[in-house]
């Protein structure tokens, strides 16, 4: 049986490094732990607390001075030169 805190723990393991795999993150409780906990027990726990095997992608951000370089860019065959 795993307490509130085991479980906060893999959750928070899980969370601090979000490629992290649930094999490294037996491995990692497992180790500061006596407890042997399984795969499918932290698979669970992860799917409880609604993360689940998607990780999020970084994207790039658009600040505002790249916005107006990048439609300047597109559209200077547009301006008409008298």
């Amino acid at each position: 049986m795993i307490t509130k805190t085991e479980n906060k723990s893999i959750v928070l393991l899980s969370k601090r490094d979000r490629r992290r795999t649930v094999p490294i993150i037996q491995a990692d409780f497992n180790l500061g732990h006596d407890k042997q906990i399984f795969v499918a027990t932290i698979k669970r726990r992860l799917r409880s607390a609604y993360l689940f095997d998607r990780v999020a992608v970084r994207k790039s951000l658009l600040h505002s001075v790249n916005k107006k370089k990048q439609w300047a860019q597109k559209h200077k065959n547009l301006i008409v030169k008298d």
